[in-house]
Protein backbone atom coordinates (compact mmCIF):
# COMPACT_ATOMS: atom_id res chain seq x y z
CA UNK A 1 0.00 0.00 0.00
CA UNK A 2 1.25 3.25 -0.65
CA UNK A 3 -0.31 6.67 0.77
CA UNK A 4 0.50 9.98 -1.07
CA UNK A 5 2.32 12.77 0.91
CA UNK A 6 -0.45 15.06 2.55
CA UNK A 7 0.69 18.91 1.52
CA UNK A 8 -0.26 20.08 4.23
CA UNK A 9 1.86 18.36 5.78
CA UNK A 10 4.45 19.06 4.17
CA UNK A 11 4.17 22.44 3.87
CA UNK A 12 3.91 22.85 7.84
CA UNK A 13 7.26 20.61 8.10
CA UNK A 14 9.11 23.17 6.05
CA UNK A 15 7.43 26.64 8.16
CA UNK A 16 5.13 25.49 11.46
CA UNK A 17 7.86 25.89 13.85
CA UNK A 18 9.65 28.73 12.48
CA UNK A 19 7.28 31.29 11.37
CA UNK A 20 6.44 34.30 12.99
CA UNK A 21 2.91 33.59 12.53
CA UNK A 22 1.18 30.76 11.57
CA UNK A 23 -2.70 31.15 10.07
CA UNK A 24 -3.22 27.95 7.79
CA UNK A 25 -3.55 26.02 11.66
CA UNK A 26 -7.25 25.05 12.63
CA UNK A 27 -6.21 23.67 16.33
CA UNK A 28 -6.61 25.67 19.13
CA UNK A 29 -4.24 27.80 20.73
CA UNK A 30 -1.90 26.33 23.32
CA UNK A 31 -2.90 25.80 26.63
CA UNK A 32 -1.05 24.15 29.86
CA UNK A 33 -1.85 21.30 31.39
CA UNK A 34 -2.35 23.16 34.75
CA UNK A 35 -4.92 25.84 32.69
CA UNK A 36 -7.21 22.34 32.09
CA UNK A 37 -6.81 20.71 34.86
CA UNK A 38 -7.60 23.61 37.13
CA UNK A 39 -11.19 23.77 35.38
CA UNK A 40 -12.45 20.60 37.52
CA UNK A 41 -11.63 20.39 41.07
CA UNK A 42 -9.38 17.33 41.52
CA UNK A 43 -8.50 16.98 38.41
CA UNK A 44 -5.19 16.99 39.11
CA UNK A 45 -5.20 14.18 41.75
CA UNK A 46 -7.37 12.45 39.33
CA UNK A 47 -4.63 12.80 36.68
CA UNK A 48 -1.57 12.03 39.16
CA UNK A 49 -3.43 8.37 40.08
CA UNK A 50 -3.64 7.14 36.70
CA UNK A 51 -1.88 4.18 36.02
CA UNK A 52 0.15 3.97 32.47
CA UNK A 53 -0.59 0.81 30.94
CA UNK A 54 -2.47 -1.01 27.98
CA UNK A 55 -5.74 -0.92 27.60
CA UNK A 56 -8.15 -3.30 25.64
CA UNK A 57 -7.14 -2.82 21.94
CA UNK A 58 -11.07 -1.13 21.31
CA UNK A 59 -10.49 1.24 24.12
CA UNK A 60 -10.50 1.25 27.44
CA UNK A 61 -14.46 0.17 29.02
CA UNK A 62 -15.03 3.63 30.70
CA UNK A 63 -13.89 5.69 27.77
CA UNK A 64 -16.11 3.28 25.74
CA UNK A 65 -18.90 3.67 28.17
CA UNK A 66 -18.91 7.48 28.24
CA UNK A 67 -19.05 7.56 24.53
CA UNK A 68 -21.51 5.26 24.11
CA UNK A 69 -23.69 7.41 26.70
CA UNK A 70 -24.00 10.39 24.01
CA UNK A 71 -25.51 8.09 21.67
CA UNK A 72 -29.53 6.69 21.63
CA UNK A 73 -28.65 3.39 20.06
CA UNK A 74 -25.21 2.45 20.57
CA UNK A 75 -24.08 0.43 23.39
CA UNK A 76 -20.06 0.63 24.49
CA UNK A 77 -19.60 -2.13 23.03
CA UNK A 78 -20.13 -0.69 19.79
CA UNK A 79 -17.84 1.31 20.40
CA UNK A 80 -14.36 1.75 19.13
CA UNK A 81 -11.73 4.01 20.58
CA UNK A 82 -8.85 5.56 17.78
CA UNK A 83 -5.96 7.55 18.46
CA UNK A 84 -6.99 10.41 15.84
CA UNK A 85 -9.22 10.71 13.44
CA UNK A 86 -7.09 9.98 10.62
CA UNK A 87 -6.52 6.37 12.17
CA UNK A 88 -10.57 6.29 12.28
CA UNK A 89 -10.58 7.71 8.66
CA UNK A 90 -7.72 4.80 7.89
CA UNK A 91 -9.79 1.95 9.45
CA UNK A 92 -13.54 2.57 7.98
CA UNK A 93 -11.91 3.13 4.56
CA UNK A 94 -9.54 -0.27 4.94
CA UNK A 95 -12.13 -2.28 6.41
CA UNK A 96 -15.33 -1.04 3.88
CA UNK A 97 -13.83 -0.59 0.30
CA UNK A 98 -11.87 -2.85 -1.95
CA UNK A 99 -9.89 -2.00 -5.06
CA UNK A 100 -12.38 -0.83 -7.99
CA UNK A 101 -15.20 0.23 -5.60
CA UNK A 102 -16.52 4.01 -6.03
CA UNK A 103 -16.16 6.78 -3.55
CA UNK A 104 -17.01 10.68 -2.75
CA UNK A 105 -15.08 12.37 -0.73
CA UNK A 106 -16.51 16.12 -0.17
CA UNK A 107 -13.47 19.02 -0.53
CA UNK A 108 -11.43 20.75 -0.16
CA UNK A 109 -10.67 18.95 3.21
CA UNK A 110 -7.64 17.76 4.85
CA UNK A 111 -5.70 15.81 2.60
CA UNK A 112 -5.83 12.50 4.48
CA UNK A 113 -9.46 11.76 3.47
CA UNK A 114 -8.63 11.97 -0.06
CA UNK A 115 -5.04 10.00 0.14
CA UNK A 116 -6.31 7.35 2.49
CA UNK A 117 -8.95 6.32 0.37
CA UNK A 118 -7.24 5.88 -2.71
CA UNK A 119 -4.83 3.85 -0.41
CA UNK A 120 -7.47 1.13 -0.78
CA UNK A 121 -7.46 1.12 -4.54
CA UNK A 122 -10.98 2.80 -4.93
CA UNK A 123 -11.61 5.31 -7.30
CA UNK A 124 -12.01 8.49 -5.58
CA UNK A 125 -14.14 11.52 -6.73
CA UNK A 126 -14.81 14.87 -5.10
CA UNK A 127 -17.76 16.61 -4.25
CA UNK A 128 -16.23 20.10 -4.28
CA UNK A 129 -17.88 22.84 -2.25
CA UNK A 130 -16.00 26.35 -3.07
CA UNK A 131 -16.31 30.05 -1.75
CA UNK A 132 -17.96 31.21 -5.02
CA UNK A 133 -21.19 29.61 -3.50
CA UNK A 134 -20.46 30.60 -0.06
CA UNK A 135 -19.75 26.94 0.28
CA UNK A 136 -23.05 25.92 -0.44
CA UNK A 137 -23.40 21.78 -0.63
CA UNK A 138 -24.21 21.23 -3.79
CA UNK A 139 -26.89 18.08 -4.08
CA UNK A 140 -27.25 17.63 -7.63
CA UNK A 141 -23.37 17.75 -8.12
CA UNK A 142 -23.27 14.88 -5.45
CA UNK A 143 -26.14 12.68 -6.78
CA UNK A 144 -24.16 13.07 -10.28
CA UNK A 145 -21.57 11.87 -8.68
CA UNK A 146 -22.72 8.62 -7.57
CA UNK A 147 -22.08 5.28 -9.96
CA UNK A 148 -23.48 1.69 -9.49
CA UNK A 149 -20.13 0.97 -7.57
CA UNK A 150 -20.18 3.74 -5.07
CA UNK A 151 -19.69 2.01 -1.77
CA UNK A 152 -19.24 4.95 0.54
CA UNK A 153 -19.53 8.89 0.92
CA UNK A 154 -16.88 10.88 3.18
CA UNK A 155 -18.50 14.00 4.35
CA UNK A 156 -17.05 16.36 7.80
CA UNK A 157 -19.03 18.67 9.44
CA UNK A 158 -17.84 21.32 11.03
CA UNK A 159 -15.98 21.26 7.85
CA UNK A 160 -12.19 21.64 8.07
CA UNK A 161 -11.16 24.11 6.30
CA UNK A 162 -14.34 26.57 6.94
CA UNK A 163 -15.79 25.51 10.52
CA UNK A 164 -18.95 25.30 9.04
CA UNK A 165 -21.81 22.85 9.99
CA UNK A 166 -23.72 20.77 7.39
CA UNK A 167 -27.45 22.30 7.73
CA UNK A 168 -29.77 19.35 8.90
CA UNK A 169 -31.65 19.14 5.61
CA UNK A 170 -28.56 18.80 3.34
CA UNK A 171 -27.42 15.83 5.84
CA UNK A 172 -30.88 14.25 5.76
CA UNK A 173 -30.81 14.47 1.73
CA UNK A 174 -27.39 13.14 2.18
CA UNK A 175 -28.33 10.12 4.42
CA UNK A 176 -31.53 9.87 2.05
CA UNK A 177 -29.09 9.49 -0.78
CA UNK A 178 -26.85 6.85 0.58
CA UNK A 179 -29.49 4.74 2.09
CA UNK A 180 -31.38 4.42 -1.66
CA UNK A 181 -28.15 3.45 -2.85
CA UNK A 182 -26.70 1.53 -0.15
CA UNK A 183 -23.85 3.36 0.33
CA UNK A 184 -21.78 3.98 3.53
CA UNK A 185 -21.69 7.37 5.27
CA UNK A 186 -18.45 8.16 6.71
CA UNK A 187 -18.67 11.67 8.85
CA UNK A 188 -15.87 13.07 10.36
CA UNK A 189 -16.25 15.59 13.24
Amino acid sequence: MRIASFRIEKYFALHEFTAPHLLSSSDAECVSIADILALEPDAADRLFSQQLRYTQSEGGPELRAAASAIYKIAASQDIVVVSAAEEGIFAAYHALLQPGDHVVVETPCYESALQLARSTGANVAEWRRSADTNWAHDLAALERAFQPNTRLIYINTPHNSTGLMMPCEVLDRVIELCAARNAWLAEEP
